[in-house]
């Protein structure tokens, strides 16, 4: 698997979500398991026919406590 960098901020938020799915399911996740989940996600709902910046400004009006995007 490639290595990326992840920012902080991003990687803190996948964390979380790792330690909420532990307590949810009571079952080991690891956050490699976890980051690949959420990238899956986030593809299943990409729209091929979408501009970036289309996507940029959906994030932007998204409230941060959601948690369902990031944005950087």
């Amino acid at each position: 698997m490639t290595t990326k960098h992840i920012e902080d901020e991003t990687w803190k938020k996948v964390e979380q979500k790792t330690v909420k799915e532990i307590i949810r399911t009571g079952k080991s996740v690891k956050e490699g398991e976890m980051l690949k989940r959420l990238i899956l996600i986030g593809l299943k709902h990409y729209d091929d026919e979408q501009d970036f910046s289309t996507i940029e400004k959906k994030t932007l009006n998204r409230r941060a406590s959601d948690d369902e995007y990031v944005k950087h």
